[in-house]
């Protein structure tokens, strides 16, 4: 009688000795020759797997990333020691970003299983793709738009949604072990931990502390979001929208939080093989922006396929939390990707709660913090760890450190400018420090978790494909509940707004489409002239000088954010520009201008400024501002006969006397 034989794990050795299953071979057999070809066939594989596992990186490949830390000595501890430096190491592969790569594109090679030189066909992706990260890299600047595409074809926007395609990612798939990226999270938490002497200070520098019912709730969607980018090899991306404080104005911009928050978390995200950005698209209050314009931009401005969007308006919204806190958070989670809204406040009142306070009541945090929004104030953390001594231009130092981690080796002057906190109302790199730190702490803490259910899957023999699909469920847009402040008619809605944003940075392609006066598709090309001119882009960069004098110089400084604006090329005779317009739910439109906060009174002299709706000419003198002084409201909502199911719609406009205007932004929803 045949002899059964027990189910045989194939795949690769771990380096604790188990074998993680790729597939179980099941063998009934009484052919022991073919038993015998079997066992080592699978001896062969695993012990190729577990020295693969287990080899030294290859030399110039492994790379460490220290850290200094100083903590300026205590009144207790007398006030005249030396400040005390300690290191704090991560290691990590390089190489493990290139496994990573190799296993994105899995599909392909299952296409080609039965091609015999499919080993030879693995390397040569990975050789094209070693270099991919470190291209993106040295290149991001050159990523940024510097105004409107220059031809027709740039604006055509794709009538296909993209496809995406569920993929499978087995338990074996993961490129790094979980127990050593758990390792690494831990000890970079800790780190920080040991640096702020406690988590009284980083805890309450949060509008949701960890541990409160809120956080506790509304951190799943980003340990979701963080899950998956390690499983799936999904770059994980933040984009922040704000003002001169996110543009990182009166400092050197490589001191800006964003930049400090992408290079603190850069390690974590390397060991996982998980590309990792943060898009800084603040933008100064010089050319006359703020929240209640800029908001409606998010999509163009940083992008769609964020996973965290940054809002940071302290100086422009108040006390008094407004609308568009509320508005980018309901506007964000209509998108497939559901991006979360956290927001910054650097207002020197550190009082404790006001962190929670400043951006909504208890009903808002119900609603939108269990769903994962939540809020930084650093001089709130400062406060809540007795080192607050109020707002001090030029101070250096926060009770406990001089300077910022990274400056250790800096030399002494440009050392003393990383230990300012405040300049003016602006804060210095030691004041984003502590911003950033609040920001990387709670990701950290999202990591955890996001590495604690991968691994207690990976143990258990599920499939992650199972566990975290992809694509995702979009998200349900009936937690929400009902608009607290924001208009219901501009919130409550399935899509967000459109925009075409001529400032820069932005990060992603408009909604909005200016038309060529002779296409075929332009319904207003009846109206352009063999004189006509056309219409050109332009910037300013008036924040440049924003910079300390003895930095000034140095290339990392620069800042990013420029004026821009779209206007005819000559007075008179520039012609009528038509827009494509995107898909409207409710029929509003407002048209911003460059480059002040009160620029639109301009546009409704008259015989400025003439416009068309849907083939109408309108009344520019009976438009109102909306949403702020800077932008012409064209119409509120539709009323009237035009019906955007017909087809698409486009407004034009045509400056024909010598006032040349200039267009920032258009926005329509």
């Amino acid at each position: 009688m045949p002899t059964r034989m027990k189910p045989m794990a194939i795949g690769r050795v771990e380096s604790n000795g188990r074998v993680k299953s790729s597939s179980t071979l099941a063998c009934c057999s009484s052919n022991k020759v073919m038993v015998l070809f079997v066992l080592i066939f699978v001896t062969a594989i695993g012990y190729s797997g577990y020295k693969y596992m287990n080899a030294p990186a290859p030399a110039g490949k492994a790379s460490n990333h220290v850290f200094r830390h100083t903590v300026a000595p205590t009144a207790a501890g007398g006030g005249g020691g030396r400040d005390k430096e300690y290191e704090y190491e991560v290691e990590y592969e390089s190489t493990k970003k290139n496994t990573r790569k190799k296993k994105t594109s899995a599909p392909t090679k299952k296409k080609k299983t039965s091609a015999p030189t499919k080993k030879k066909k693995t390397s040569a992706p990975t050789k094209k793709k070693t270099s991919a990260p470190t291209k993106e890299k040295t290149s991001a600047p050159t990523k940024i738009e510097t105004g409107a595409p220059t031809t027709y074809d740039e604006y055509v926007p794709s009538t296909k949604e993209p496809t995406l395609e569920p993929t499978k990612a087995a338990v074996n798939s993961l490129p790094f072990s979980v127990d050593d990226l758990s390792e690494k999270v831990d000890a970079m938490k800790t780190m920080l931990e040991e640096y702020y002497g406690g988590t009284k200070m980083l805890f309450g520098g949060m509008g949701a502390p960890p541990g409160t019912p809120t956080h506790a709730r509304g951190i799943d969607r980003l340990v979701d979001k963080i899950a998956r980018a390690f499983v799936y090899g999904k770059k994980f991306t933040i984009g922040a929208i704000g003002s001169s404080v996110t543009a990182g104005h009166d400092n050197c911009n490589f001191d800006s939080y964003p930049r400090q928050l992408k290079r603190q978390l850069q390690p974590i995200w390397d060991a996982a093989g998980v590309e990792w950005d943060v898009r800084n698209a603040g933008q100064g209050g010089g050319c006359g922006d703020d929240h209640n314009n800029q908001v409606f931009c998010f999509a163009n401005t940083v992008g769609t396929d964020v996973d965290i969007i940054h809002y940071s308006w302290t100086y422009f919204s108040g006390a008094v939390p407004g609308w568009t806190y509320e508005a980018l958070f309901r506007w964000a989670a209509t998108l497939d990707n559901s991006p979360i809204v956290h927001a910054l406040n650097v207002n020197s009142d550190g009082r404790a709660g006001t962190c929670r306070t400043r951006f909504g009541g208890e009903q808002f945090w119900k609603q939108y913090g269990e769903n994962g929004f939540q809020s930084y104030c650093f001089a709130q953390a400062l406060e809540a760890g007795g080192h607050w001594n109020g707002h001090e231009n030029g101070h250096v130092g926060d009770g406990l450190h001089s300077f910022t981690r990274y400056a250790a080796d800096y030399d002494a002057k440009r050392k003393s400018s990383t230990g300012v906190v405040y300049r003016n109302w602006h804060p210095g790199p030691l004041g984003f420090q502590m911003a950033s730190d609040l920001m990387a702490y709670d990701i950290l803490l999202g990591m955890q978790l996001a590495i604690r259910k991968i691994g207690v899957a990976t143990k258990a023999g599920k499939d992650l494909a199972q566990i975290f699909p992809n694509p995702p469920p979009l998200f349900d847009l009936s937690k929400l509940g009902s608009a607290i402040k924001c208009d219901p008619e501009l919130c409550e809605v399935e899509y967000a707004p459109g925009c075409h944003n001529w400032e820069t940075p932005t990060f992603a392609k408009p909604q909005i489409w200016p038309r060529p006066a002779d296409d075929d598709m332009n319904p207003n090309k009846d109206l352009a002239r063999p004189g006509d001119t056309g219409w050109k882009t332009g910037k300013d960069g008036r924040s440049q000088h924003l910079i300390p004098r003895d930095e000034i110089t140095l290339p990392e400084c620069k800042h990013l954010d420029f004026c821009g604006w779209l206007q005819p090329r000559t007075p008179k005779n520039g012609g009528w520009q038509t827009f494509l317009l995107p898909r409207l739910n409710v029929g509003f439109i407002s048209v911003c201008c460059c480059c002040s906060k009160e620029c639109a009174a301009e546009f409704k002299k008259p015989g400025n400024v003439q416009m068309r709706f849907a083939g109408k000419d309108l009344d520019v003198q009976k438009m109102d501002y909306w949403p702020n002084q800077k932008c012409l409201r064209v119409q509120p909502r539709f009323d009237g006969p035009v019906d955007p199911s017909r087809g698409h719609l486009h407004l034009a406009i045509n400056f024909p006397g010598d006032f040349v205007g200039k267009i920032s932004h258009i926005i329509a929803m």
